[in-house]
């Protein structure tokens, strides 16, 4: 969890996951964002909907990243931010960091100066 230390604090959040995979059949993983503000809103923002994604049911693994900018702050309230993974297509079995790679979250606080 990250504490704003202003009420105008935006977060830029990077994600990043390896060994992202999809074992057979036409699925892909879907990866999101989400946020909980300590007392208050929670949210959900898109990432990527179809990781892995091939046409045929040969194995695909992968290492996938992307960014969000977060602008709901709450100053004093502790914000925790998690990723989320499913199997996108619900057909078949859908991983993340296999054979051990890892998964990080990166977080940037930017404060206006303009208070």
């Amino acid at each position: 969890a990250v504490t704003p230390s202003s009420s105008s604090s935006k977060f830029l959040v990077m994600c990043s996951v390896g060994g992202v995979r999809k074992d057979s059949s036409n699925t892909s993983v879907g990866i999101r964002l989400t946020s909980a503000i300590s007392g208050g809103s929670s949210y959900d923002y898109d990432g990527i909907k179809e990781a892995g994604y091939t046409v045929n049911s040969n194995t695909n693994t992968i290492q996938v990243g992307f960014t969000h900018f977060f602008t709901h702050s709450h100053s004093g309230n502790a914000i925790t931010f998690t990723m989320k993974f499913n199997s996108a297509q619900n057909t078949n079995s859908a991983r993340v960091k296999v054979n051990s790679e890892q998964a990080e979250i990166v977080i940037v606080e930017f404060v206006s100066s303009d208070q």
